[in-house]
């Protein structure tokens, strides 16, 4: 009885962690650099980036990182 607890146990434990794993916050930060961030601003925006601060966003996304929120304000047409 006690051993079918345990893996029970593990069981639920591991199902949990893989579905955590999975999920992603929009305010999650995530560093992106060249192909990865374009294909990030097509997933996002729908389309490419098109915003006051495109000079800059490369250089913040590969160096410090900006979540799908950021990305959001900073690229999709409002």
């Amino acid at each position: 009885m006690s051993r079918a607890l345990v893996f029970l146990f593990f069981v639920i434990a591991f199902v949990a962690t893989v579905t955590m794993a999975g999920s992603r916050k929009s305010t999650d930060v995530y560093q992106s650099c060249g192909v990865p961030l374009i294909r990030r601003v097509q997933k996002v925006c729908g389309q490419n980036c098109y915003g006051d601060g495109v000079d800059s966003l490369p250089v913040l996304a590969c160096s410090t990182g900006v979540s799908d929120e950021q990305l959001t304000y900073l690229c999709c047409p409002q």
